[in-house]
Order: C-alpha cells, then sequence, then structure tokens
C-alpha cells in the first residue's frame, strides 16, 4: 500500500493548562492508493507525524498523539495530530548512563617507578616482580532503536582516539572494550528499543605491551662503499653477538636504539619497545558521552 499524498486541512487553536503545557491539534486529509489499506499501513507512511517527531514549523512542539479515520469505503483519511510543548522524552533520548568502580589487576614488570630497567650490579636484569595496577571500570547504558552497525567490530579492541566519559578524559590507549550486551527489545510509550550495556576498562599505563629490546644478534652499519658492495647494497650487516672470546652468549643481550650490543649496560641505557596487540578503533564513533 502506497500513500500519494497528505495535506494539512486546519490549524488547530493553541491551549495552555493550569500546568503550563501548550498543545494543538492539526487536522490533516491523506490518500492511499486502495481503499484496502489499513491504520498501521497509513501510520508507516506517515512516520513524521508518529509519536515524538517535532513540529515542521512550531519550534518546540512534539507529536503527543496521532489519530485516524477512513472515509467509509474510500482511499481518503481524516487524520488529527495533536502537538504538545515536550514534558516526557523518548527513551531513545536517554543520554547514556554511566557507573564506575575499580578492580585490582595483576601484572608484571620489569621497570621501577621511573620506567627505568631493573638490573642487578652485573647488569643483568631479574625476573619479571608481579605489580598489582588498579583499573577503573566503566559501565555505559544507551537504549537504541536497532542493534549498533559497530557491534561487530568492536570486539577486544582499545581506542585508537582520546574520549571523554561524565567529562574524565581518556587518553588514546588506555580503554580497552572488555564487553558489551544487547537485551532483547522493549517497549515504552509505542516505541520500541534495544538496551545496550557496553564494559570499558581504563589503564593509565595503557593496554600496550612493553619488552627490553634484546637479541641473539645485533646491527652494525657498513661505513665504506665496498663493504656495502661486498653486502649487495646494504648499509648495516646483521651478525651474531659475542663475547671477548667470540663466543655465543648463553642468553639474549640488550640493544641500543640502532640495534647495537649494549655492553655493561645501565638502567638508563636499557631501550624499552612498546608492542599494540589488540585491535585500535575510534571509539568517538560510539558517542560514548
Amino acid at each position: 500500500m502506497t500513500l500519494l499524498s497528505c495535506e494539512i486541512r486546519n490549524r488547530g487553536k493553541l491551549d495552555s493548562d493550569a500546568s503550563g503545557s501548550d498543545s494543538f491539534v492539526d487536522e490533516y486529509i491523506a490518500r492511499m492508493d486502495t481503499a484496502a489499506a489499513t491504520h498501521m499501513e497509513l501510520r508507516r507512511a506517515l512516520p513524521e507525524l508518529q509519536r515524538w517527531q517535532p513540529h515542521p514549523v512550531e519550534v518546540g512542539f512534539y507529536v503527543d498523539k496521532f489519530s485516524a479515520e477512513q472515509h467509509p469505503n474510500s482511499r481518503f483519511w481524516n487524520i488529527e495530530v495533536t502537538y504538545a510543548t515536550r514534558t516526557e522524552k523518548s527513551p531513545l533520548d536517554e543520554p547514556w548512563k554511566w557507573s564506575v568502580s575499580s578492580q585490582s589487576l595483576s601484572a608484571y614488570t620489569l621497570v621501577d617507578h621511573q620506567g627505568r630497567m631493573m638490573l642487578n650490579t652485573a647488569g643483568c636484569p631479574f625476573e619479571p616482580f608481579e605489580k598489582k595496577e588498579r583499573i577503573l571500570i566503566f559501565r555505559g547504558k544507551k537504549n537504541l532503536p536497532k542493534w549498533p552497525n559497530w557491534l561487530m567490530t568492536y570486539p577486544e579492541c582499545i581506542n585508537s582516539d582520546a574520549v571523554r566519559i561524565q567529562g574524565q578524559s581518556c587518553p588514546a590507549k588506555t580503554l580497552a572494550m572488555a564487553g558489551m550486551t544487547v537485551d532483547e527489545p522493549q517497549e515504552q510509550d509505542e516505541i520500541e528499543f534495544f538496551p545496550l550495556t557496553v564494559e570499558l576498562h581504563y589503564r593509565e599505563s595503557t593496554w600496550l605491551t612493553v619488552v627490553p629490546s634484546k637479541g641473539w644478534k645485533e646491527r652494525l652499519p657498513l661505513l665504506s662503499p665496498l663493504q656495502q658492495q661486498v653486502n649487495g647494497g646494504k648499509k648495516f650487516l646483521t651478525i651474531p653477538i659475542v663475547d671477548d672470546f667470540d663466543q655465543p652468549f648463553a642468553e639474549p643481550q640488550f640493544l641500543d636504539a640502532d640495534g647495537k650490543a649494549l655492553k655493561d649496560p645501565k638502567p638508563e641505557d636499557i631501550v624499552l619497545l612498546k608492542f599494540q596487540i589488540p585491535t585500535a578503533k575510534a571509539f568517538s564513533t560510539l558517542q560514548l558521552r
């Protein structure tokens, strides 16, 4: 069934009640392509005249009631739409509702509070120390008109951009999508919606993996053109790391920023590398505010 036309016939008078609410009724006449059209087909054909929709001209007025009556055996319908100043809200207009709690996270570290590698007096690293880190758990709820488009693309990811939650700034890589739930549809005031719950874990130190630069081989620059020619034009040569007796070490050695083995390294000499393992997504598109 198709709506052919819908025209306004009469603009109602403004009424104000004792509570200060204003309302008026607009009358329309609609024409469908067949007399067999149903009430629900007419409603679906006129979404702009359904509840909560704004008036096309009167600012601050919204549809409060829609009623329609068909002319007997006719394609024509008389429609009355009551507009009122909005005192209630659609469940879809409810903002994000957030709660926060904290949790102690068990982690392991090789660095001190200044981010420096911890070494013994022989310049060797200790076994990883257990470190307790407190993270924040944000739980947010929002009503959606349908399942979110990002449902299948945001599992187990971290934020690639800085976002704000309840006024709190969360820099990039500090939030992890820990879980989400979309409940079965509910209805309120003839509006269907899907309750969404998300759980985000905030970690001030970020969700990046930090490891020292170590290896069995080192990279040395080839300074002369002849060396580069012999080695196929390469400017660097990667060779096994050996001790003063040209013997390989029993464990990987620390490397500097250029990939050269460090001799008797100090904590401040150790190069720490950061790697991102989870996929990063733009959390700003989720409109979490």
